[in-house]
């Protein structure tokens, strides 16, 4: 690609970072489910306290409910590698990604959904994946700039479609 590169960040994918990432990609691309089974958790505990019940079924209502809400807010899913890092290279119609093996795929900027910004992190929800994006790990660019420019980018080309 002979394009000038905007903006390019370099993040490790670590541990931490990783189960942060599907926590969120849990939340923002089966939102529906996820709301369904907390609701649902939440619609039988409460039902079990106002109801007149004997004890022995409160208990298990409460308990199957608790099992509920903890299976849908846990992240099951580990890292194979201890650590990788991912470089992003941002420019004017699309931007890639790259491992350490050298594996490039590349993403429009209208396939981006949300963009959500923690404290270290910019996660970007495309499809039914999540992309993160290390706030200090700019090469070139800074962290103010790039939300900003991925939302105009974002805007433009699903305003073209």
């Amino acid at each position: 690609m002979n394009e000038k590169i905007l903006f390019c960040n370099e993040t490790e994918i670590n541990d931490k970072n990783f189960k942060s990432m599907i926590f969120y990609r849990r939340f923002f691309c089966h939102k529906y489910i996820t709301i369904l089974k907390l609701a649902m958790c939440i619609f039988i505990i409460s039902s079990t306290i106002i109801l007149d019940m004997h004890t022995i079924d409160k208990i298990f209502c409460l308990f199957m409910s608790i099992l509920g809400i903890r299976n849908t807010l846990q992240v099951k899913e580990c890292m194979t590698e201890s650590n990788a890092i991912l470089k992003y290279k941002f420019f004017e119609e699309c931007f890639e990604v790259t491992d350490n093996k050298d594996t490039i795929i590349n993403f429009t900027y209208e396939s981006i959904k949300y963009i959500i910004d923690t404290r270290n992190y910019y996660y970007l929800v495309i499809l039914k994946s999540i992309i993160v994006i290390s706030k200090d790990g700019f090469i070139i660019g800074d962290d103010k700039q790039i939300k900003n420019f991925i939302k105009c980018k974002a805007k433009q080309q699903k305003a073209m479609i």
